[in-house]
């Protein structure tokens, strides 16, 4: 009696018993029979005759289907779109049991298949509608390639077509709506803005009243106070200033982890984006330092798409220089700015790191720093074994030092952890 916990034989085997290896067997019998049958000659015949008509039938599909393809030129950050795919039968056959797969780099998903079964008939179209979440990071992006895998019904030959054509689409940042920043006046800024100077000027709040002195306009002289003491009074009015922000993006791919959407790069720019945006509208000036451009300090509607635009054609790289970015840039910066860091928690130059930022501080800039920890980008996510997200990495102990240090020289600075946004990751660094 056979042991019941052994496997049945076809069960054990199951990997040679396939329409392959049933083909290769058909055609050695045939003709080793036909020496004993004439009759197996006939089957031999009909079994290549088959064969032959089956290869140059999908041949022949494989060679006149057509793709084409519909795509927006443009969409935003975490909304879904929609494209298509339309498959044109040229061939003078039915096309069936047929798979399409197109590629779109602006989203975590990458690849797109649909199993066609129904049949295509000859000079007829067949449209397929997929619907994807734009969750692969701002910039350009693309579809394609096209790939067609055309087989015969049995599966036994198979074609693959691709359609090298490639569909490019502009990804915009979505402007995430942040709490407004501790912004100070700018004490040596001239240009108009929302923040209110120590110094007197002439906007429409009047802060109080004071002696005449010469050179006064008498426009500003408050004649009723003046009748009632005696003595000419003059107004004084608020004055509203804007100040100079410089933001310093760290771009180094040494010091950035993650995927696409979900990565430290990406919470970077989205700050930076929400961050310019809410501090244009303020009417305070801005510049973009990074580790490899410098722009202008400017403001205006016109500054912002520019800026924008800059952060959503940016690629993070390795950066060769040693020193960290507010060294090489120290002399950028006039005094009495606010100096905005946005970018990972990061050991490599933290002497360097330290030693800029206070020489920015003796020079009178206010400091704000934005961390982000690229540790819960990876932590228990097997999918990161890659070197390069492993090499931005350190330990908890080596990360609580250098937050530790940054705090007991009198740096502010926010942690954002992931989240589901780097909005909610804001909000909940300051909870």
């Amino acid at each position: 009696m056979g042991d019941p916990n052994r496997d049945p034989f076809f069960f054990r085997e199951r990997s040679t018993f396939n329409r392959f290896n049933l083909l290769k067997a058909l055609l050695v019998v045939g003709p080793f029979l036909g020496f004993f049958y004439r009759g197996a000659w006939i089957f031999v015949l009909t079994e290549i005759s088959l064969l032959a008509f089956l290869y140059f039938k999908t041949k022949q599909l494989a060679e006149t289907v057509d793709i084409k393809r519909t795509a927006p030129l443009r969409a935003r950050e975490q909304d879904y779109i929609n494209f298509k795919i339309t498959i044109i039968n040229q061939g003078n056959f039915s096309l069936s049991d047929f798979i399409v797969r197109d590629t779109f780099s602006g989203s975590s998903q990458s690849f797109y298949s649909a199993l066609i079964e129904s049949g295509v008939k000859s000079g007829e179209e067949h449209t397929i509608t997929f619907k994807t979440y734009c969750n692969g990071g701002m910039g350009k992006h693309s579809f394609g390639p096209i790939h067609v895998f055309v087989r015969d019904p049995f599966g036994l030959f198979n074609f693959v077509v691709t359609f090298p054509s490639t569909h490019p689409i502009e990804i915009y940042p979505k402007i995430l709506l942040i709490p407004s920043i501790p912004i100070r006046k700018g004490t040596f800024s001239l240009n108009y803005g929302n923040l209110v100077s120590e110094a007197k000027g002439l906007s429409t709040n009047i802060q109080g009243v004071r002696e005449y002195r010469p050179r006064d306009s008498f426009r500003h002289i408050s004649w009723r106070l003046s009748a009632k003491r005696n003595q000419l009074l003059v107004k004084e009015f608020d004055h509203l200033v804007s100040t100079d922000i410089a933001i310093f993006l760290d771009v180094d791919l040494a010091h950035h982890t993650g995927f696409k959407s979900d990565s430290t790069w990406e919470y970077a720019k989205d700050l930076a984006n929400s961050i310019i945006c809410q501090q244009l509208e303020a009417g305070n000036s801005i510049q973009l330092l990074t580790n490899f451009f410098v722009t202008e300090n400017k403001r205006g509607e016109s500054h912002r798409n520019e800026l924008l635009t800059l952060i959503s054609k940016t690629k993070e790289r390795v950066d060769t220089d040693s020193r960290s970015l507010e060294e090489r840039y120290f002399g950028l910066v006039s005094p009495g700015a606010t100096l905005i860091h946005i970018g990972p928690v990061y050991l490599k130059n933290m002497d360097s790191f330290l030693h800029a930022l206070t020489k920015f501080r003796a020079q009178g800039n206010d400091i704000l720093l934005y961390l982000i920890d690229p540790l819960s980008f990876v932590r228990d996510r097997a999918e990161f074994s890659n070197p390069h997200f492993k090499s931005a990495l350190h330990s908890l102990d080596q990360e609580f030092k250098y937050l530790e240090t940054l705090g007991l020289k009198g740096f502010q600075f926010k942690f954002l952890k992931r989240s589901q946004s780097v909005a909610h990751a804001f909000i909940e660094s300051q909870l």
